[in-house]
């Protein structure tokens, strides 16, 4: 009996398969979302990143800590004065 079966663009694997290869699974669809559901009903979601999409999200969190930090800034010197 195989561990992984395929209908209609979803994936079914063994639970048992998934715990013991899922760095294989993950590289294998490096940018892609999968959904961990038992009986039906999402439990986990998971997604491993391109170097692209990390970049990415570096940049927008550099962005949202330079913009917070310059509204600290502002709401002190207000203070101080």
């Amino acid at each position: 009996m195989s561990s992984i079966k395929e209908e209609n663009g979803i994936i079914n694997l063994n639970t048992n398969f998934l715990r013991l290869n899922l760095t294989k699974i993950l590289k294998e669809h490096m940018g892609e979302t999968i959904y961990i559901t038992k009986q039906r009903i999402l439990v986990a979601e998971l997604k491993a990143y391109t170097e692209e999409e990390k970049k990415e999200a570096e940049i927008t969190i550099a962005k949202m800590l330079i913009e917070n930090s310059n509204m600290n800034d502002e709401k002190i010197n207000d203070e101080e004065w």
